[in-house]
């Protein structure tokens, strides 16, 4: 009769719940972050206006995944004029990202914000240092869009984190019982 080899004791699953539990508040600290930025971006289209300058304007080539694509971002900064207070705004749209998957989006967007070019530019009257060119939720979909796929991943991680948490916890109860 064959002896059969002592059982390792399984690893302790507190990592595994701890890196769970901060992954899943996170998640979910970051989903309450972009519906904050969907209630102000809807919000925004009723912001009062100022007419605006752009100063720069700049459209940058980013080469993406491991050089075998690309993407491009504008970097933009304008001046208004609120009550007497002139300001600086570099937001194109709420929900940040700046930034455009094919050449011809980005052109567009390069044509319309050049250097010298007039803008309208949306102010928070609360803060009107907050600031956009073009305000609502369509404008700000796409990054959001990515924010929330990226979140959603991050909540999937956390959940698989404490499943396997509790996987360790019960061959723990079954080596303890062993022993």
């Amino acid at each position: 009769m064959a002896t059969q080899a002592p059982q390792q004791k399984p690893p302790d699953p507190s990592l595994n719940f701890g890196c769970g539990l901060i992954m899943i508040l996170g998640a979910l600290y970051g989903f309450f972050g972009i519906f904050q930025q969907l209630v102000t971006a809807k919000s925004a289209t009723g912001w009062p206006t100022s007419p605006g300058t752009v100063t720069s304007a700049y459209l940058r080539e980013d080469i993406t995944n491991k050089g075998r694509g690309k993407a491009w971002t504008m970097e933009l900064e304008y001046r208004y004029t609120v009550d007497g207070t002139e300001h600086t705004g570099t937001a194109i749209h709420l929900g940040s990202f700046p930034s455009y998957g094919t050449e011809k989006q980005a052109k567009e967007v390069e044509a319309k914000y050049r250097e010298g070019n007039s803008v309208t530019v949306y102010y928070n009257p609360k803060d009107p240092t907050k600031a956009v060119l073009e305000p609502g939720v369509a404008s700000a979909g796409e990054s959001i869009s990515l924010s929330v796929f990226l979140l959603g991943l991050v909540l999937l991680l956390g959940g698989f984190a404490i499943k396997s948490g509790f996987l360790l916890k019960k061959q723990q109860a079954a080596w303890s019982a062993q022993q």
